[in-house]
């Protein structure tokens, strides 16, 4: 079981989108969604699926002095494991050119650190 970090259209998740709404909520320029429902939804809004079986969305502000570990459900682990079993090499996807390099060869800064805001937030073991 992984989750799907997909747009509603089919094509993979955009980070990029959801580090600008990640930084909106850090920096208090929108207000953090008070429930799990209204926190799915302003998720999906940045076209981001999530499978009904995702019925609670925890957001933690992490403080400067804390590292907070999300261990990630066992079956997820054990299934991305069994995925990559035999495999020496793992292919990374053509999302990362496609929604940070655009193609130039260039990165630009500012939307490269976004896109990683909305990873790292967003990311489970898959």
């Amino acid at each position: 079981m992984t989750l799907e970090l997909i747009h509603d259209n089919g094509d993979e998740m955009n980070f990029l989108e959801v580090g600008r709404l990640i930084k909106k909520w850090t920096l208090g320029e929108e207000p953090l969604p008070a429930t799990h429902a209204e926190r799915i939804e302003r998720l999906r809004l940045t076209g981001m699926h999530i499978p009904d079986y995702i019925k609670h969305v925890d957001i933690v502000r992490e403080p400067m002095d804390t590292i907070i570990i999300a261990l990630p459900p066992v079956e997820m682990l054990t299934d991305a494991e069994n995925e990559v079993d035999g495999l020496e090499e793992y292919d990374i996807t053509e999302e990362y050119e496609r929604q940070i390099n655009d193609r130039t060869g260039k990165l630009e800064a500012k939307k490269f650190l976004l896109f990683r805001v909305g990873e790292y937030s967003m990311s489970r073991c898959r």
